[in-house]
């Protein structure tokens, strides 16, 4: 957390962090006005976005899906999800773990980048949760507290959170990147028992 004032320049959303020196300005993620509010800043000469209004943050960079935002309901869901994610952003990048938004990458199919598809269930369309090659995808109605309480009681499990779902799934993600492909690994899977 940072002081910010304001940046003299023609930009009326740009920042600078209080006592920097370097100049660097920053800008409101472009979630800042939606529903997903986020309270995230952006260096403008490293926005993920094209516009200066729409660069993206770090954490709202991940998504590649989110809930129908046209839906009233939807507008909460995909809320709490983003402030889960963000949280698991904030710690990931504090354990120095690397987060890279796989549409940052020429190739959509690069295997180091992370995506998130944020899904809801529709009649004869349930969703998924879980890991597959960098994209997580957790169902929206997680996010709804009578929901996912239900579930958690159906299954007979002692605690169901979205943040843990995220946690648990980038788990997955970090274990392909980090464990499976690591030169060890692929060492250890060339000796014979």
């Amino acid at each position: 957390m940072v002081a910010l004032e304001v940046s003299g320049s023609q930009h009326l959303n740009a920042w600078l962090i209080e006592g920097d020196t370097n100049g660097q300005r920053y800008a409101r993620c472009g979630n800042f006005k939606r529903a997903a509010g986020c309270n995230w800043l952006v260096a403008l000469n490293s926005a993920l976005g094209n516009e200066h209004d729409e660069a993206l943050c770090i954490a709202c960079s991940l998504n590649r899906t989110i809930p129908d935002q046209s839906q009233p309901e939807n507008e909460l869901l995909w809320a709490r999800m983003e402030q889960a994610k963000r949280r698991l952003v904030s710690q990931l990048l504090g354990l120095g773990l690397p987060v890279q938004p796989r549409f940052a990458n020429p190739r959509f199919d690069e295997p180091l980048g992370l995506a998130f598809d944020f899904l809801r269930e529709w009649p004869g369309q349930p969703v998924t949760t879980g890991h597959a090659s960098g994209v997580i995808t957790i169902n929206a109605q997680e996010a709804d507290d009578a929901e996912r309480e239900r579930i958690r009681t159906a299954l007979h499990e002692p605690y169901r959170t979205l943040l843990g779902h995220l946690r648990h799934e980038v788990g997955h993600y970090y274990w392909e990147r980090l464990v499976l492909c690591s030169p060890v690994a692929r060492a250890l899977s060339r000796v014979v028992w």
